[in-house]
């Protein structure tokens, strides 16, 4: 059980406040895009296998993208507080509730998957032209995963060789 300081106290009740009005915003946006994709295309929705692979691969690698690669850092320094300690620079959590709240979002996979499996799907269905781009994002997620599981492999293979040279 952590007790917590005032100020902490007081930036946990923003972060809560924050990620209220943050589902609430994520429930209009649903319903806008929503009301966009049936005013394009009607009541009929359709999807197949290869929609959902696609989809499923794309959103992994956007995921990726976002939460984890270096391209994207400066995103997430964007709700971070820059630290300068004894002449070292750090960053970390920010004071702001709303900088915290959004540090969160864009740090945690499993939080920023949602938002971007929504986006991502409306995109995919509304704009059919967008389907290139999702193919793409699917095979380089792809293949990311090979190159781990080659490497897997190849780590394995050496802990293998290693153990047998040492007997």
């Amino acid at each position: 059980n952590k007790y917590m300081t005032k100020d902490e106290y007081k930036l946990h009740q923003g972060i809560k406040i924050w990620n209220i009005v943050a589902s609430v915003f994520f429930l209009i946006v649903c319903f806008f895009m929503y009301y966009i994709y049936i005013t394009i295309h009607g009541n009929t929705f359709e999807i197949n296998y290869f929609d959902i692979f696609i989809l499923v691969f794309a959103t992994h690698r956007l995921v990726r993208l976002f939460v984890y690669d270096n391209m994207t850092l400066f995103i997430r320094e964007l709700f971070l507080d820059l630290k300068i300690e004894n002449g070292k620079y750090e960053y970390v959590t920010s004071k702001n509730s709303f900088k915290a709240t959004m540090s969160k979002l864009t740090l945690c996979p499993w939080c920023f998957g949602v938002w971007l499996a929504f986006v991502s799907g409306f995109f995919y269905f509304t704009f059919p032209a967008s389907k290139i781009v999702f193919i793409l994002l699917a095979i380089s997620s792809i293949a990311s995963f090979l190159i781990v599981l080659t490497n897997l492999i190849g780590w394995y293979a050496e802990a293998k060789k290693k153990e047998v040279e040492s007997k």
